[in-house]
């Protein structure tokens, strides 16, 4: 009885798979080979077909390319979650350590309105052409004329959203929300402003007044 004799001499090569390329074929029309036809995707399913369709054309095969498509998701994904950080009004700045360079002495979150001498600090924001700063205490001071006039219940862990369902007038309830809208769009979305479009904010919450009960 004769037995194959094993080739010992020979080596094995080991090839691995291109991961990039495997997730473009998978959403690729042309290697679904189901029957039934394809259902209509969404915008999202559209876009990394494309992604990865675009991304299959420029790297090409081999370790390079392979690479590079990581590269690129990498950056994707990181574009992603800067966008969704900045729709949220959120600061980057903590992930690199550094503080805001101007001044933020208030925060809604972290001093009591009711112990802030509004007339002084908005003179002191003013003379120092700081806009922004002005705008955040005039809003800070409509909160602390709300909770006096007990139309809201201040506490410092509450959010905006908090106060502005807390008001039961529905005109003032708009009003409101108008202002805090304009408050967040200038000092979370740092914008800078000028002295006129201080001015025009100014006007709105000198014109709020809060009814008391």
């Amino acid at each position: 009885m004769e037995f194959a004799k094993i080739d010992s001499t020979s080596i094995i090569s080991i090839r691995h798979l291109d991961t990039v390329k495997l997730k473009s074929y998978a959403v690729d029309r042309h290697f679904i080979y189901d029957d039934t036809a394809p259902i209509n995707t969404d915008w999202w399913d559209r876009f990394w077909r494309w992604f990865w369709s675009l991304l299959q054309d420029a790297v090409g095969n081999g370790p390079t390319g392979q690479f590079i498509g990581y590269l690129a998701l990498g950056i994707l994904v990181g574009l992603i979650v800067y966008l969704i950080f900045r729709l949220l009004g959120l600061d980057l700045k903590f992930l690199t350590g550094k503080s805001k360079s101007i001044d933020v002495p208030y925060a809604e979150v972290e001093d009591n309105i009711h112990e802030i001498n509004f007339i002084e600090e908005i003179e002191k924001a003013l003379a120092a052409n700081n806009f922004r700063l002005a705008i955040r205490l005039f809003y800070l001071r409509t909160l602390k004329q709300l909770s006096d006039a007990n139309q809201i219940d201040w506490k410092p862990e509450k959010t905006n959203q908090n106060y502005i369902n807390e008001l039961a007038d529905l005109k003032h309830r708009s009003i409101f929300k108008q202002l805090t809208d304009q408050f967040e769009y200038v000092w979370y979305g740092e914008f800078s402003i000028d002295k006129s479009q201080f001015d025009q904010l100014k006007s709105g919450f000198e014109n709020f007044k809060p009814k008391s009960i």
